[in-house]
């Protein structure tokens, strides 16, 4: 969430003509975007390196000295004119970096437009490295197992459990923390260390080297419970929530056993309630290839776990490649027609629904007509009486805000979505052109919580927020907007728009697929 720091000065009224009066300011005005103020966000407030909160402030201090003259090249810094708080719409001063500004700040992932063109090689180069890890696969040849049996994880005689805590608090650890990689790391459920720090005295780290290397994973959570696995190749230690394997027996390959355990969590239900630790772990079975003589086969082992790590390493990749699918934002080249900047006003008049229509609202007056919400998935309920009958551009206020969902026929909408409506009944805008066209800067406009990897995000975008906003549309040759060329690139957005949903499905379909090793 955001924390707005307005410093304001009391005036002094002046007389102007036997009159108090206050007056209009002139100087401009200082605004900072800071991203860290020196601590982690959250309760532990640990120290971090980056503060912009006290540059902010060193810059702050030299701009009272002389307002008019203040300069500085810090990007995070812009001295804005008095008037555009005058003139404005809005005080939101983030909103006067613009992407490139924010992308180089790197408070924002720089995601280039593409040409169709560009698209195309996309797809193309996509095909090309698909062929290529599936030849990959074909190079490795799974033989099959003379036999095999089964081992326990509680087998003494095969694996040692490590569970050794150093009963210290994150505080404990962040004040002893040396953030050198040359001192003893400190793991707990999460995958990265949360401290490095140097041996303590009464305590002897847990022995790993290249030659003996252990497998941990975390013991509770309920994402990760059975999960978030790290090799260990040099000493460590574990506060909590995490357990270690050492392999007692050299006929164990430890590239095996983690191949056969990656998925334990899901085969056996660890979580918050059901921890991966040693007291459950005894369900735990490990199916290990055996000679025919009944000895450990290390051979097959390390062929497996090749198998297995090949494909891993493949669905990496391809997951790679469906982010970069998944996230072009393709640009239909529109040089074969005049294009005419508009004011959103102009063309639509804005409205948003009712608050009232809750899904509390909705078992009161329950029936067969929609109504929505933010989510651009399914109706938040349904009502015995609607507000619109036809078809009709929406966008969401909330949350995923400026997400545009075209809808069609009899609904509602609550507080929570917003309705373009044609600037008296005009019939010449293609809600499909639209669409395309607006989302994005809707999209770009929205303000608020940006999650990561766009989970758990919640933005706003109200209708007094596009007041400003200017549509590209395609014109004839006495400047009339032209439905048949919104149409004709609508088309073309349609086709990218299909050809990308149904590769970014195929690409989800193989990153799923279970392999068997």
């Amino acid at each position: 969430k955001k924390t707005y720091i307005l410093a304001l000065t009391k005036k002094i009224p002046v007389k102007v003509d036997g009159i108090s009066t206050l007056e209009r300011q002139s100087s401009p005005v200082f605004t900072y975007l800071c991203s860290e103020i020196g601590e982690t966000r959250d309760v532990n407030r640990f120290d971090i390196d980056q503060n912009d909160l006290a540059v902010a402030s060193d810059l702050f201090n030299m701009f009272k000295g002389s307002k008019v003259k203040f300069r500085t090249d810090d990007m995070r810094c812009k001295i804005v004119s008095v008037d555009d708080f005058y003139n404005g719409s809005h005080w939101c001063v983030e909103r006067w970096w613009t992407k490139e500004e924010r992308v180089r700040l790197h408070i924002e992932d720089e995601s280039p437009d593409m040409t169709i063109s560009d698209f195309a090689s996309l797809m193309a180069d996509i095909s090309s490295s698909l062929l290529s890890s599936q030849e990959s696969l074909l190079e490795l040849k799974k033989k099959p197992t003379v036999n095999n049996c089964e081992l326990s994880l509680l087998d003494t005689n095969v694996f040692n459990l490590v569970s050794s805590g150093l009963g210290m608090s994150l505080s404990s650890l962040h004040d002893i923390d040396t953030r050198s990689e040359s001192d003893v790391p400190v793991f707990t459920a999460q995958r990265e260390p949360v401290a490095f720090i140097p041996q303590l005295p009464k305590k002897t780290p847990i022995s790993a080297d290249s030659e003996h290397v252990l497998l941990s994973f975390a013991t509770n959570g309920d994402g990760s419970a059975g999960r978030n696995f790290v090799f260990h190749n040099k000493p460590f230690y574990i506060n909590t929530d995490r357990i270690a394997i050492k392999v007692i027996d050299d006929k164990i390959d430890i590239q095996y056993l983690y191949a056969m355990l990656h998925d334990m969590k899901k085969k056996y239900g660890f979580n918050h309630a059901y921890k991966a630790n040693r007291h459950n772990l005894g369900v735990v079975q490990v199916l290990v290839p055996v000679d025919g003589n009944g000895k450990f086969d290390v051979l097959q082992q390390q062929e497996i776990a090749e198998v297995y790590l090949t494909t891993e390493q493949v669905k990496t990749e391809i997951y790679t490649l469906r982010q970069l699918l998944s996230n072009a934002n393709v640009v239909v080249e529109s040089d074969e027609y005049p294009i005419s900047y508009f004011p959103l006003p102009m063309l639509f008049d804005t409205g948003k629904g009712f608050a009232k229509y809750t899904k509390k609202y909705g078992n009161l007056h329950s029936g067969q007509y929609p109504v929505y919400s933010a989510s651009s998935q399914k109706p938040l309920t349904y009502l015995d009486t609607y507000d619109y009958d036809g078809r009709y551009m929406t966008w969401a206020t909330n949350g995923f805000a400026g997400t545009i969902l075209i809808l069609d026929g009899k609904f509602s909408i609550n507080g929570d979505r917003g309705i373009l409506l044609p600037k008296d009944d005009r019939t010449d805008l293609d809600f499909d052109y639209m669409k395309f066209i607006l989302e994005p800067i809707f999209r770009e406009m929205a303000k608020g919580r940006r999650g990561d990897n766009g989970e758990d995000e919640f933005t706003k975008l109200y209708p007094s927020m596009l007041e400003d906003v200017m549509i590209p549309v395609p014109v004839d040759h006495d400047k009339h907007i032209s439905l048949e060329a919104q149409k004709s690139i609508a088309k073309k957005y349609l086709t990218i728009q299909q050809c990308q949903q149904e590769a970014v499905e195929k690409l989800d379909m193989l990153i799923s697929q279970k392999v068997s090793v």
